[in-house]
């Protein structure tokens, strides 16, 4: 064969040029390194998302257009003997101190409704911005009756002592409380339970904590920058707290939710590295028992990763969130070259050969099925390149790089490390597993194979079945973040409070007119009114409620005007009930003047009814109002509506459009409705068909691979039998644990066809070796090996169950499983497969 042959020559080239070869891969190894200290890691979550969805494009253009959505919420609770206003002037140090900071766009803490400003908005506009129940609700406050005891209840507190200035100013300001109906029916039903209308402080209704919102300057996709953030947040907090003592501070929102989970995630993941090597290093010195081997393969390996690294770093410069865990993914793999290699070296030693027969034999032989087997995972790897996701395109360039150097450095630094080691002295046995063990083993197998054979069928046979009825895992909340997210706790017994999610839904309209705009959004949030209460959303905020479409305005004067018919007209309602309290007001003894000159020109334009518009809209209302709504741009205009769920509503409804917004509410054209679940849906459903087109690809180029290798079909379906088979006991064991998959633990897959590909290129070819008779002694190495690289493996992805999040989790299980099942295949099924074929050849 062409392979064994060249890499004979390869052997005895090596052993003539050790020196020579040595010094070049010492610069070459130098070189490299100097290079791959400019690889950085872009911790930038969005640049994993895959550009060609339209409802991450639409996410991405939300961004750019209107700015992170989400704050830093901070959560200020006085001590025991302290009061809620220690909470007020704790959250005016931290102000003072984020004012300038860049990294924070804005801080908010109270919003003055109760302004002179909104008040005399509302009085002005009051029947336009009212609802036609709210209008009979004022008009009912304005009857003589009603006027008088208003006018009383408000010289009453003009009397008292007790009442908060600020209570006392807006009175003033409003005497009948006419604008309480505008803002009452304006304002979200969460904001009334844990906000002061008349001091305008985020405060609980039990005035046991106070909140404060940060507004970053940019979305919380950037690691680096959210921990930046938070750092700057968490120096302010200590600084005012120096100053006031009394107050607690607690940090939450997604800001500090995907920081935890990112770096927490960061922590688990060096744990995980550190016991893998660990349990690996155990594992190789329970085996050789030796130092000399241990370091040989990890000398070779890190070789290998630094030509990778320096290699990788001239063409990407960069790793992101996914690739850079690629390393301890490559270690894993490449361990399994030089092992192969090593258990071959060291059975020809046994067999009684000097080193340099041992090596030229270990690389002819073993080498072929090593070449064969990195190919075939390299080529599961580049698979996924067929995916929209730049973040696995990448992963699977490097990886498919990475393994080739790793091939490299095992045929050349490992050989060469034994040659400088045992050129001039006699190879000593390494102490394995007994020989007799395995070879007792099977034998055993050759005694029944057949009943080994319809055995493994008909129990595969049987998991198929489970596999057709294995479910898909959709609560994505629950996979992604840590079950210790301190953040996440804070963020859900806020949500409890507040009753409603802090993650929001968006629409978005998009068109040229903005009065249409208007009216679609008002048409929407109608049509959601009329759905059942549980699929509804808890809050809807969107522009309307303070700046009303002129087909709103028009209908909402019909009514006013029919409600006025019994005085003739709303002007001569106003006329009336202005009489009214001007008689009420001498009555009581106020001051008619300041009726006459300062309220009563702020009610009548309510009555003249006059237009309500984007262009006479005052400015300080329209940048509280309006403009966190809405978007002029240069060809269209953009108005965004916010809808608040239930507590995880939309992440359990979210996997399809259907579920988390029914049809017949959106009109087709009419709107984007879109939320994280959605956009978390739309990935899954491409992260599984992207898995299936490269489970595809990889399993055609591994079949087109193996026959020009093997040349036989037979021979080629033996060799994938334990990954076929693999897969379906993998899943059947998933479905009877109770288990599913889900969008992270499904991208093992492509990964398990790779590995498990392996043990039966190793088999087969030491099969062809023997002549394709089955001879026991001959197998035993190669089966030391197949454990051996199998544990490994399973060593290294188990590691991950030690992690806090559940998606980590089921990944490393479903790998640990479907390694399991294609070793137990290999080590059974096989054989038993290979002594049938033995004796149907033989006879």
């Amino acid at each position: 064969m062409v392979i064994p042959h060249i890499l004979q020559k390869y052997c005895r080239f090596l052993t003539h040029h050790a020196r020579g070869i040595a010094i070049c891969i010492a610069i070459f190894t130098v070189g490299c390194l100097v290079v791959s200290i400019r690889l950085t890691v872009n911790n930038n979550l969005l640049d994993l998302l895959p550009r060609n969805l339209e409802r991450v494009q639409k996410f991405l253009n939300v961004i750019t257009d209107f700015g992170p959505e989400e704050n830093v919420i901070l959560i200020l609770r006085p001590d025991k003997n302290g009061s809620i206003s220690d909470c007020i002037d704790f959250a005016q140090e931290v102000e003072d101190r984020l004012r300038d900071e860049p990294a924070i766009a804005e801080v908010n803490y109270q919003t003055k409704l109760l302004t002179e400003n909104t008040i005399t908005f509302c009085l002005n506009n009051l029947f336009l911005l009212a609802s036609p129940e709210v209008q009979q609700k004022i008009l009912e406050s304005l009857t003589e009756q009603r006027i008088e005891e208003n006018l009383t209840r408000f010289r009453s507190y003009l009397l008292t002592s007790s009442i908060p200035s600020q209570e006392l100013q807006y009175l003033k300001m409003d005497p009948l409380g006419l604008s309480a109906f505008i803002i009452n029916d304006l304002l979200p039903e969460s904001l009334k339970e844990n906000f002061d209308l008349h001091s305008g402080y985020y405060i609980s209704k039990t005035a046991s904590f106070m909140l404060m919102f940060l507004k970053p300057a940019h979305p919380p996709s950037n690691m680096d920058y959210n921990q930046h953030l938070l750092s700057k947040i968490d120096t302010a907090l200590e600084e005012a707290r120096q100053e006031i003592p009394g107050v607690s501070s607690e940090i939450t929102g997604i800001y500090a939710v995907m920081t935890e989970s990112f770096y927490g995630l960061r922590s688990d993941m060096l744990i995980t590295v550190l016991v893998s090597c660990g349990g690996v290093l155990f594992l190789y010195g329970v085996v050789y028992r030796r130092l000399f081997l241990l370091m040989a393969m990890l000398f070779s390996l890190g070789i290998g990763m630094i030509w990778t690294i320096g290699t990788i770093t001239l063409f990407f410069k960069q790793l992101n969130v996914i690739t850079s865990i690629f390393p301890a993914i490559l270690l894993g793999l490449g361990a399994d070259f030089a092992i192969h290699l090593l258990e071959r070296y060291f059975s020809e030693v046994e067999s009684g050969h000097n080193h340099e027969q041992a090596l030229e034999l270990a690389l002819a032989g073993t080498g072929h099925g090593i070449i064969i087997a990195c190919l075939t995972t390299s080529f599961a790897f580049l698979s996924l390149l067929l995916t929209d996701y730049p973040a696995f395109k990448q992963l699977g360039i490097m990886a498919s790089a990475g393994l080739i150097f790793l091939l490299i450095a095992v045929f050349t630094v490992t050989p060469l490390l034994l040659i400088f080691r045992y050129s001039d002295k006699k190879v000593g046995l390494t102490q394995h597993p007994p020989s007799t063990l395995f070879l007792s083993y099977l034998l055993k197998i050759q005694q029944r194979p057949r009943l080994i054979v319809v055995m493994f069928l008909l129990v595969s046979i049987f998991f198929l079945g489970l596999v057709l009825d294995l479910e898909f895992q959709d609560d994505y909340l629950a996979l992604a973040q840590s079950k210790d997210n301190k953040a996440l706790k804070l963020q859900d017994q806020l949500e409890k409070e507040m009753g409603r999610s802090i993650d929001h839904s968006f629409l978005l309209f998009e068109g040229t007119d903005l009065e249409s705009l208007l009216i679609a959004g008002e048409d929407f949030s109608y049509r959601l009114q009329q759905l059942p209460e549980n699929e509804r959303p808890v809050e809807i905020e969107n522009v309307s409620s303070w700046l009303p479409s002129l087909k709103r305005q028009t209908e909402r004067r019909s009514s006013i005007q029919a409600l006025c018919a019994s005085k003739g007209s709303p002007a001569a309602y106003y006329d009336a009930i202005s009489a009214i309290i001007l008689q009420k007001t001498k009555k009581l003894g106020l001051s008619e003047s300041y009726i006459r000159t300062q309220y009563l020109p702020r009610i009548k334009p309510a009555f003249a009814l006059n237009q309500i518009s984007f262009s006479t809209y005052p400015h300080l209302l329209r940048i509280m109002f309006v403009d966190p709504f809405v978007r002029l741009k240069e060809n269209s205009t953009l108005v965004i509506n916010r809808l608040y769920y239930q507590r995880g509503l939309i992440f359990k409804k979210g996997s399809s459009h259907d579920s988390a917004l029914p049809r017949d509410v959106l009109l087709p054209g009419q709107g984007e409705f879109f939320n994280i679940a959605l956009i978390m849906s739309d990935m899954r459903s491409q992260i599984v068909k992207d898995i299936v087109y490269c489970v595809l690809l990889s399993v055609v180029t591994i079949l087109l691979l193996l026959l020009v290798d093997f040349r036989h079909c037979r021979y080629v379906l033996l060799v994938l039998s334990p990954v076929l088979f693999g897969i379906v006991w993998m899943l059947g064991w998933l479905h009877l644990g109770g288990g599913s998959l889900n969008a992270i633990s499904i991208g093992i897959i492509p990964l398990v066809i790779g590995i498990g590909i392996d043990d039966g290129i190793h088999l087969m070819q030491r099969f062809r070796e023997s002549g394709n008779k089955f001879r026991p002694h001959q197998l035993t190495s190669c089966l030391r090996a197949i454990i051996l690289t199998s544990l490994t493996t399973m060593i290294g992805f188990g590691s991950l169950m030690l992690v806090n999040t559940p998606g980590i989790i089921s990944l490393g299980a479903l790998a640990v499983l479907g390694v399991g099942c294609c070793l137990v295949i290999s080590l059974v099924f096989l054989p038993a497969v290979l002594v049938l074929l033995s004796q149907n050849e033989g006879g």
